[in-house]
């Protein structure tokens, strides 16, 4: 498993070496792989420059730190010090790639902060924790421990560029970190925060390694809510009118992003349905064993049909409604809203997988682990504990209708998982030939109390499918 990662990301670097150049905050350009090679005078010049000298740090590491992200395609995104990443679509996920100069046996801590928070009347420190990895081992992060998940950059408009730093520390060894862990979905607890503090109460020392980047409020992004308001409010004609003057704007404003192209496909995105329009909280039983028979779910996710049901949203407005049809650019994303019949004393365990990959003709792979929460108080599944991290449905051409199953079991208390937790959705292995059967039968979770299970096909990059309507919604799977 690590060596095909380190295969992966091998190749992936020599591409970015030879393919890629991003600007320098000097007038010169370097290729990626060179951000390693930085000069220490240099970087000691930058850090000034740009303030993080003395706004957060007395004086400079010694090196530099490597953090890309993947953009969608070969190549990819890097923190160059000080350079412009004001794409939230880019920083919304982890960096695929994190590296600093050192050897294969020395623990090290990684996190990155925010030194320009707005902080409240009430807080000490200035930073905000985005993200903190602590024992590990040379540079191998995603065999860290988390504790503090990743959260993209996320700055206010209006107050212009701000920064955000990566800093490296040498553990003195393998370490016992006594901090509570916050998930990637949760914004509390994140502020108030003090990297030299932290450092000190763990004799970290000082910083080893350091890169940092700035980013800003994206415009265009409440642009496209403004829009989404505006057709709630006015319809399907006015919304066309709507579209074509804000393309219109945005030629005129070259600092404003232009608007996607308003076609049908579009529209239909800007049409989000009101909390309460999904029903699927008040099946019956039938109408549940019904669905899950037609689409074969029963058998081939779950042996017993649950009594209930889980209602399951997206931020597009979107439900899961047992057997429709979700744009796989909106369930790319996780779910924002799950809900189901639950106490709050109890604990739950949600899965996802997917029952048709690589396709539904040969699904060699079933299940495909989506996701995995343990621990859930209630139907919160914000604080419940993510082992694997929320990876979206991606079925190739070709392939047919995929179903991706939603299953809620009741534990009999909180349990200790002893699985391995994956907190990249990057790499594939070891989600495939998951069994929720299995997993349960180990945890003693029985079978599940609720289920909800939706369809997915591929479609092109950046567009809904094109006959996104109630036929194919209730296509079986036959």
């Amino acid at each position: 498993m690590k060596f095909y990662n380190r295969f992966v990301s091998l190749f992936l670097t020599v591409r970015l070496v030879k393919l890629t150049e991003v600007p320098f905050t000097s007038t010169q350009n370097v290729k990626m792989k060179d951000v390693l090679l930085k000069d220490p005078i240099e970087l000691e010049e930058d850090l000034k420059y740009w303030k993080i000298i003395p706004d957060l740090l007395k004086e400079a590491p010694k090196q530099p730190m490597q953090a890309w992200w993947l953009d969608g395609g070969w190549t990819g995104t890097e923190a160059i010090f000080g350079n412009e990443i004001n794409d939230p679509e880019i920083t919304a996920e982890e960096p695929f790639w994190l590296e600093w100069k050192t050897n294969n046996d020395t623990f090290h801590t990684m996190m990155m902060v925010g030194i320009d928070e707005k902080p409240k009347k009430y807080t000490t420190f200035k930073e905000k924790q985005y993200w903190i990895i602590v024992n590990i081992k040379g540079f191998d992060f995603l065999a860290g421990e988390y504790l503090t998940e990743y959260m993209g950059p996320d700055p206010p408009e209006n107050k212009g560029l701000l920064r955000y730093v990566f800093l490296v520390y040498r553990q003195p060894g393998k370490l016992k970190f006594k901090e509570k862990k916050i998930s990637s979905r949760k914004d509390i607890y994140r502020t108030n925060f003090s990297s030299k503090a932290f450092a000190d109460k763990y004799n970290l020392g000082k910083p080893m390694a350091i890169n940092f980047f700035r980013a800003r409020f994206e415009y265009h992004l409440k642009s496209m809510f403004s829009i989404s308001a505006y057709f709630i409010l006015l319809g399907h004609g006015s919304a066309m009118l709507i579209l074509s003057f804000g393309a219109l704007l945005s030629f005129a404003e070259p600092s404003v992003l232009a608007f996607e192209e308003p076609t049908t496909m579009n529209i239909e995105r800007f049409q989000p349905p009101g909390p309460n329009e999904s029903m699927v909280l008040n099946m019956s039983f039938a109408q549940i064993k019904e669905k899950l028979q037609k689409f074969r779910v029963l058998p081939d996710l779950i042996n017993e049909p649950p009594k209930l049901s889980i209602m399951v949203q997206w931020v597009e407005g979107h439900f899961a409604e047992l057997g429709n049809l979700i744009p796989v650019d909106v369930a790319d994303c996780p779910p924002y809203l799950i809900d189901y019949k639950s106490n709050e004393t109890e604990w739950f365990t949600l899965i996802m997988t997917g029952l048709d990959e690589p396709s539904r003709e040969e699904p060699s792979l079933r299940e495909y682990l989506h996701w995995l929460i343990v621990n859930i108080p209630g139907n919160r599944f914000y604080d419940g504990t993510e082992l694997y991290k929320y990876k979206g449905p991606n079925p190739a051409k070709g392939t047919g209708m995929h179903r991706h199953g939603i299953v809620v079991y009741k534990q009999p208390r909180e349990l200790i998982f002893d699985e391995k937790s994956i907190k990249s959705p990057y790499f594939d292995d070891p989600r495939a030939n998951f069994s929720s059967y299995q997993f349960a039968e180990k945890y003693q979770l029985g079978e599940p109390v609720a289920v909800n299970f939706f369809q997915t096909e591929w479609t092109p990059i950046h567009t809904l499918p094109s006959s996104f309507d109630l036929d194919k919604e209730e296509q079986s799977y036959i």
